[in-house]
């Protein structure tokens, strides 16, 4: 089962990108759902995730900036759930077919 470690509060302080919440609750009767927001840098929203819930977002703009307040310590990236961007379980619509991805998404 997804587990997060962390409750998590992000937002974007610069650039643009398109920003995804996914219910990776697998108790939850909305697992697998997601929602979808674009952010930009200029706009103070800021998504709260208690655990559980997964995000995932594409930078829009040349660069982004966010951060992230967590209410654990920091989860090594050996220990931390992944799911692949083009996870036919979750269809993302991210509108890309050839992004850009770090070494760590790829």
């Amino acid at each position: 089962a997804p587990e997060t470690h962390n409750d998590k509060l992000i937002q974007l302080l610069f650039g643009e990108m398109q920003f995804f919440i996914i219910d990776g609750r697998v108790d939850s009767p909305t697992y697998g759902n997601w929602v979808e927001f674009e952010s930009r840098g200029d706009d103070p929203t800021q998504y709260f995730l208690p655990c559980g819930l997964l995000n995932a977002h594409c930078c829009l703009s040349e660069n982004c900036v966010f951060s992230y307040k967590l209410t654990n310590k920091y989860v090594p990236i050996d220990q931390q759930l992944h799911i692949k961007w083009n996870d036919s379980k979750y269809n993302i619509p991210w509108g890309l077919r050839n992004p850009i991805l770090s070494d760590r998404d790829k």
